[in-house]
């Protein structure tokens, strides 16, 4: 078997890279954005390109709903809105005691703030997905940072679908 020369190898290294290059390009590839740095106008157009044609898609399968589906859907929903604002409720205290009165022992300011859980439950009612955001005016990062660490297992009648939740908690 003859033996590769060094610029044999670099041309079939270059060969490989090119492969993969294409192969990512072709299946549209995207690097990811890092969370500190605001994305850039094409990716901002494509994310609401995605998100409306998300809207869109969502509308068109809420009018092929019969009436009476919607109504049990929004049922659901208001239900589902119901039992997580008073699972929330409790929480908040918990919130309170860990995360709030510490930061304000140390820095007065803001003197309030919100914090907005986005919580998806289970068709079963179990608490699947979360996630927490400040409001930037009022923030207070040590709080959030706590708040985001707490247990949470929120856990509501069975809406019977998938329900995704905004909840508000103003602080204090």
């Amino acid at each position: 078997m003859p033996r590769m020369s060094g610029s044999r190898v670099a041309i079939a290294v270059a060969f490989v890279a090119g492969g993969a290059l294409t192969l990512l390009v072709a299946t549209q590839w995207t690097p990811s954005i890092s969370a500190g740095a605001p994305p850039s106008p094409r990716h901002r157009r494509a994310d609401d390109a995605v998100a409306a044609a998300r809207t869109d898609a969502a509308a068109a399968h809420q009018d092929a709903l019969a009436p009476q589906a919607q109504q049990a859907i929004l049922r659901a929903i208001r239900r589902a809105r119901t039992d997580a604002a008073g699972a929330m409720a409790a929480h908040k205290q918990l919130v309170v005691e860990r995360c709030w009165k510490p930061s304000v022992a140390s820095s007065p300011d803001p003197a309030s703030m919100r914090l907005v859980y986005d919580v998806t439950f289970s068709p079963d009612g179990r608490q699947i997905a979360r996630g927490i955001d400040e409001d930037r005016e009022r923030a207070r990062a040590d709080v959030a940072k706590c708040a985001a660490t707490l247990p949470l297992a929120m856990k509501i009648r069975p809406p019977g679908r998938s329900v995704r939740l905004q909840l508000v908690m103003d602080l204090p």
